[in-house]
């Protein structure tokens, strides 16, 4: 799981899917995994949704309205 939110560097989104690729992506593929999944890439207005105990802080790429 990878966010951005009030908590890394806010809404910075090429830093993050950056690092994400070199870390996540190619980290994951290079010790045998077959793939890798990025959450939150789509969340509302409200950052959501989300579960309870979940990141309430969180931004997604792409806002949804309602």
């Amino acid at each position: 799981e990878t966010s951005i939110g009030e908590w890394n560097d806010g809404r910075n989104l090429e830093k993050r899917l950056m690092e994400d690729m070199r870390e996540v992506a190619l980290g994951t593929v290079n010790n045998w995994s077959k793939g890798v999944i990025v959450w939150n890439l789509m969340l509302d207005t409200d950052k959501g949704p989300n579960r309870e105990g979940g990141c309430q802080t969180c931004y997604g790429a792409v806002d949804i309205s309602r």
